[in-house]
């Protein structure tokens, strides 16, 4: 069994089956000329990802809340994510209920869309909050919430299907 250097991925045929990245084999004890070459393979897989969360807009009915309307919000580019956290401009209401909020990361590449549910500790202070997202190692991005006292931030989540 192999561990792509890219996405993390285990494998065992010439390819990773997650992000596709190929296996590479390297004659002498330098690798950073592959390692340069997975640095590039990644750029390249981001360059046409976006990524966003679901947003969910409740309006009154007599007494109750209903659910008016669900929106992908997509607020930032694979690119963007390389040069650090990016926030959405949207500020949402705080969800006072538990320990911690659930969200649906959405991201679109080539035509494809994924959903993957994302659980990030919750703010207890009273306030609005934006959501944000922060790249991590071997393709893998990080759901950030804040508002003007703190920020927390959900564990790694691979954009490529690793678990």
């Amino acid at each position: 069994m192999k561990t792509c250097i890219v996405c993390g991925g285990s494998y065992v045929d010439t390819e990773c089956p997650y992000c596709h990245f190929p296996e590479v084999s390297v004659i002498g004890d330098d690798n950073a000329p592959l390692m340069d070459y997975a640095n590039q393979y990644r750029k390249e897989y981001l360059k046409d990802m976006k990524l966003g969360v679901l947003c969910f807009r409740w309006k009154a009915s007599g007494e109750q809340l209903v659910l008016d309307e669900t929106a992908c919000q997509l607020f930032a580019s694979g690119t963007e994510l390389e040069q650090g956290e990016v926030w959405c401009d949207q500020e949402f209401a705080r969800n006072p209920e538990g320990d911690d909020l659930s969200l649906t990361l959405v991201t679109e590449k080539g035509g494809a869309r994924k959903e993957i549910s994302v659980s990030v500790p919750n703010l207890k202070e009273p306030g609005l909050q934006q959501v944000g997202l922060r790249l991590q190692e071997r393709l893998r991005v990080s759901v950030l919430l804040r508002n003007g006292q703190k920020q927390t931030m959900s564990a790694p989540i691979s954009l490529v299907g690793v678990e």
